[in-house]
């Protein structure tokens, strides 16, 4: 900048001083702009209600995150967003964007702010269960990392989050992964369990189960399932009555 133009710029920005003093509000803002005073003119175009000029001067600054944060505090939260991305101010991204009804949207910045029960929530409510599925797995690692990873209480919550995650598994047909959560956690009838395996073709772990609920009949038959399976592959149909014995100890 030449000398002259540094002169120019602090006779401008006295006399937008000034014009605010006055009450010149519209031409307080001018000035500001005309002297590089991008944040005090944006605020002034702000205080006047003219959002796009003061977005634009929020930008020109260049501080995308006052320009989201007014666009948000205008009610524009679709138009938060973006600014809010550029800011990396992801939390703000995705709360603005659940606002605006964006939730995979929503999701996605959640995941960037790492908080991954919202990214998670967000994902399930429009039914996009994979990213569902891997937000709750980042939750969960991101629980077992903490210092009280051992209490009663992030344990309970790991507890609840596995549940969630088998409950999305089931919906998307992956019954084996689901039954597997409800016997590692013990949690549910095995009876679930093991019609679970059995849904996945999964006919030795379906009949342990079906043993384990005190139902020998349909562990048999899921054992009689399981060799007319290995019958088909392997030619040789095995002694049933022998395997439901050995399954039995």
């Amino acid at each position: 900048m030449t000398v002259l133009g540094f002169w120019f710029q602090r006779d401008y920005a006295a006399k937008a001083d000034e014009a605010y003093r006055q009450g010149e509000l519209q031409k307080a803002a001018e000035l500001y702009l005309r002297a590089d005073r991008h944040e005090q003119a944006a605020d002034v175009f702000a205080e006047l209600g003219e959002t796009e000029k003061a977005v634009d001067a929020y930008l020109a600054a260049p501080l995308p995150l006052k320009a989201a944060e007014f666009l948000d505090r205008m009610g524009d939260h679709r138009g938060a967003i973006t600014h809010y991305e550029k800011a990396g101010a992801y939390r703000q991204a995705a709360e603005a964007a659940v606002k605006a009804r964006q939730l995979e949207r929503a999701g996605r910045n959640f995941e960037k702010a790492s908080m991954y029960r919202r990214a998670a929530e967000s994902f399930a409510e429009v039914g996009l269960h994979e990213p569902a599925l891997r937000a709750w797995e980042l939750e969960i690692q991101q629980l077992r990392q903490r210092d009280d990873a051992s209490s009663p209480a992030i344990q309970h919550e790991v507890l609840e989050i596995e549940m969630l995650r088998a409950e999305v598994l089931e919906n998307l047909g992956r019954f084996g992964q689901a039954a597997e959560i409800l016997r590692r956690h013990g949690v549910g009838t095995a009876l679930r369990s093991a019609r679970l395996f059995l849904r996945d073709k999964r006919f030795a772990e379906a009949a342990e189960a079906f043993l384990e609920a005190n139902r020998a009949q349909e562990a048999l038959d899921a054992v009689e399932q399981a060799a007319e399976s290995f019958t088909i592959w392997r030619g040789v149909r095995p002694d049933t009555k022998a395997l439901i014995a050995q399954l039995a100890r």
